[in-house]
């Protein structure tokens, strides 16, 4: 309660600071809100101007101003009025990946690149705002790509066939996939960022990759903000938290084509080195949908996540709940830190889930090496209702074991395919969630304190 009350007081602090400051229209700047004329330059201005006088809004009003990668400047608030859509180039050519960052190592950000639509490079006192949209341009980076209908085995190897005439990509039972070049841009980065706030917005369209990225960044809120993406599109994330602290995402919806919520302390692309710990976010009162994970924690090679919160959130119609994943296939990404994964002190409260084609909850675990302590560690979850194709899950090996994870007043229901929309369970990371059996295993501290657990499956 005391992190809820000191998030309101700065986000209303913020709020204040913006409305107080000084207007720099767009269109003062040379920017024509045609969806056609290419405004960069005249909105880079603006920014730059508003930074260098003491800061204050750029403002967009009226029209579709259409964009390459621009820069967010110390003191600057971006407000995306009612009227106003900030519309992404859909050339790559406009993302140039030459552009050196202070904090990221570009080469060594997930998929080698360090670009997006905005950035913030090691930025104060920022902000996005407005009842407008951000539109990202997506369909302009995919095509289609229905290609090979595939599971994992339990080696991680992919089986499966390919589907005619297919074009030959590993992102399938997705309907489309990028295009051949680049990766397309991330859609809002910030990187080594402090006093971010975010309100209002909607990020619709985004080009098949993450939403709003936040890197070793501190206090940050996310509020009413929405993240639309088509699920059919692989790797849109919605909010992507790594090596953070004091993050809020608040009353937001996201419809995701990967996780809607990726919470993860990778410090790979860190130009400071190191992997600062992921602790203290903070999310609530939100709204998710994912053809892959609705809220997940960790990925290979990942260090501490830690002090979180997760209270009032509704989850339908995903591959999977509520994962905590190291897994032990895709060595070969680019997305995969150095660290020693830990995950302590993480509470769930009040989350209802509906629709889940996998484990509502899963704790999925393959260490390379034996871990010196619990890899998981105080974990609880409190009044979570689930109807799922499974029970919660738990799966791991002697080299990373887990301790203390509690359940209290939960109700699991497992459901069969028909409670299920047709089809539903080809798409997306459903094809090699949905075949996968329960796994229990010791966890020493595992309770479940007033759970009911309900197999209607089995009665039908």
């Amino acid at each position: 309660m005391k992190n809820m009350a000191f998030f309101s007081l700065l986000f209303s602090f913020a709020v204040f600071l913006t409305a107080s400051a000084k207007d720099f229209d767009v269109r003062d700047f040379g920017a024509v809100g045609d969806g056609k004329t290419k405004n960069t330059l005249s909105i880079q201005k603006a920014i730059d101007e508003c930074s260098r006088t003491g800061g204050g809004v750029v403002k967009f009003e009226g029209g579709r101003y259409l964009t390459g990668m621009i820069f967010l400047k110390d003191s600057v608030t971006l407000e995306i009025t009612a009227s106003a859509t900030l519309l992404g180039s859909p050339n790559d050519s406009d993302y140039p990946t030459n552009i050196p960052l202070k904090h990221l190592v570009k080469e060594l950000c997930p998929r080698g690149r360090g670009t997006a639509l905005i950035v913030a490079d090691q930025c104060r006192n920022i902000g996005i705002k407005g009842a407008g949209k951000i539109d990202c341009n997506g369909h302009e980076f995919v095509e289609l790509a229905r290609t090979r209908e595939y599971g994992y085995t339990s080696n991680g190897d992919q089986v499966g066939k390919e589907v005619p005439g297919g074009l030959g990509d590993n992102w399938v039972n997705w309907k489309y996939r990028r295009k051949k070049g680049y990766p397309p841009p991330r859609m809002v980065l910030f990187a080594g960022c402090s006093d971010v706030s975010v309100s209002d917005i909607s990020l619709v369209n985004p080009a098949a990759g993450w939403g709003f990225w936040a890197t070793d960044c501190d206090r940050v809120i996310f509020d009413k903000v929405k993240v639309l993406a088509d699920p059919e599109k692989p790797n849109n994330d919605g909010f992507h938290i790594n090596c953070s602290r004091d993050v809020v995402i608040s009353n937001c919806r996201v419809v995701a084509g990967d996780d809607a919520i990726k919470i993860r302390a990778n410090g790979r692309a860190l130009a400071k080195g190191g992997t600062p710990a992921c602790e203290r976010v903070i999310v609530s009162n939100c709204s998710l949908q994912s053809h892959a994970g609705a809220i997940s924690f960790g990925w290979i090679g990942d260090g501490v996540i830690r002090d979180c919160v997760f209270s009032n959130i509704t989850i339908s119609d995903s591959a999977s709940g509520i994962d905590f994943v190291v897994p032990r296939f895709e060595e070969g990404m680019t997305d995969v830190g150095t660290a020693e994964p830990r995950f302590e002190n993480i509470s769930f409260g009040a989350i209802t889930m509906d629709r889940i084609y996998s484990s509502p909850i899963s704790l999925s675990f393959s260490c390379k090496k034996k871990v010196p302590s619990a890899i998981v560690k105080n974990v609880s979850f409190t009044d979570v209702r689930c109807k799922a194709l499974r029970f919660p899950s738990f799966s791991s090996n002697s080299t990373c074991p887990m301790e203390d994870v509690v359940f209290r007043g939960c109700s699991f229901t497992r459901v069969s395919d028909e409670d299920f929309p047709g089809k539903w369970e080809k798409k997306g990371a459903a094809w090699w969630t949905r075949p996968m059996p329960e796994r229990f295993m010791a966890v020493r501290g595992l309770r479940y304190d007033g759970c009911t657990f309900d197999d209607i499956a089995i009665e039908k």
